[in-house]
């Protein structure tokens, strides 16, 4: 469930809701004049919705459970590497480990 604030509220604790987000999985609703106007939430969670829409949108596609079922087979035999695992690599060389 997501903290709703006005924009106000929003900018005055800004610092602390982005840290929130990001290290506490918090959720805000950003409106002004009481209408929604932004949502802040980390990345990670971020990552984790676009994929999800992303493989929503490839089963609308009449071919998209056959080339899921291949993936899965190249991810098990290791010829490909998963998103979520090359996100975490990418992760860990921007911070230098």
């Amino acid at each position: 469930m997501s903290t709703v604030l006005n924009v106000r509220e929003a900018r005055a604790q800004f610092s602390r809701l982005l840290e929130s987000a990001r290290f506490e999985g918090g959720e805000y609703l950003i409106e002004r004049a009481g209408r929604p106007m932004a949502v802040l939430i980390g990345v990670e969670e971020y990552e984790q919705l676009r994929s999800r829409l992303a493989t929503l949108e490839e089963m609308l596609h009449p071919e998209a459970l056959e080339k899921l079922e291949r993936a899965k087979a190249d991810i098990e035999a290791g010829r490909i590497t998963p998103h979520e695992e090359v996100i975490v690599r990418i992760a860990e060389a921007k911070r230098g480990g």
